[in-house]
């Protein structure tokens, strides 16, 4: 007799016995796969998040003023250092003076200094700060730099980029100064600190708050 497909109905889809255990095979060696990788993944998430960084310094004087010289002169072994330094992911070039036409403290006063960078956790950057050589320079920044009133530094969670050309811009981390100066320490922007507060984002956590988003908010706020 011959047999009609009914029309709509699924087919059915048989394999050989050999073609049936190898598939068996391979979705088992893929569980154990998965099986083996989930702490690796679990590891990668958590670092799907890195730390940014900006401190603010206002100049004594331009760099190729005699009072500047030992800092200028010291600046590419402390950069060195901090390349070096465990946690470190990146940093700003501030030889890179056409991103600063994008700030308007930076156009309105060159003497301003911006250092921007990013770390992998708020304990790596410590460690830099104020444990490793850096710290005798850093005693000494009234030599070179003015007091300023505070919050002169800004930190910040950020989505890690995977790709170069995606860290953060000297024009973000102002807005984040500026945010954190207007309405305090939050998850959009914070101080060493205050970090305790805002620990890095693990796993499954809300999203965290987006700097274009954020940035909107502040523009429409502005104009009305």
């Amino acid at each position: 007799a011959t047999k009609h497909a009914i029309a709509g109905a699924p087919r059915r889809t048989c394999l050989h016995g050999g073609v049936a255990r190898l598939v068996a095979v391979k979705i088992q060696t893929s569980v154990l796969i998965l099986l083996r990788v989930q702490p690796a993944v679990r590891s990668l998430v958590r670092r799907a998040h890195t730390l940014g960084v900006m401190n603010v310094g206002l100049q004594r004087a331009p760099l190729d003023h005699p009072i500047m010289a030992e800092f200028v002169e010291a600046t590419p072994a402390v950069n060195a250092l901090a390349r070096s330094s465990p946690g470190f992911v990146w940093s700003f070039d501030n030889d890179d003076f056409s991103a600063r036409v994008d700030v308007p403290e930076l156009v309105a006063d060159p003497l301003l200094m911006p250092q921007l960078s990013v770390w992998t956790d708020v304990r790596s950057l410590k460690h830099f700060a104020f444990r490793s050589d850096h710290v005798s320079y850093y005693k000494r920044r009234r030599e070179w730099f003015e007091d300023i009133e505070p919050p002169f530094s800004v930190l910040w969670w950020r989505q890690a980029s995977l790709t170069r050309g995606l860290e953060p811009s000297l024009a973000e981390a102002f807005d984040r100064l500026r945010h954190l100066k207007a309405n305090g320490p939050s998850e959009f922007a914070f101080t060493i600190k205050t970090a305790a507060a805002f620990p890095k984002p693990e796993g499954a956590c809300p999203p965290l708050p987006s700097y274009d988003a954020v940035a909107a908010e502040a523009g429409r706020s502005q104009a009305m």
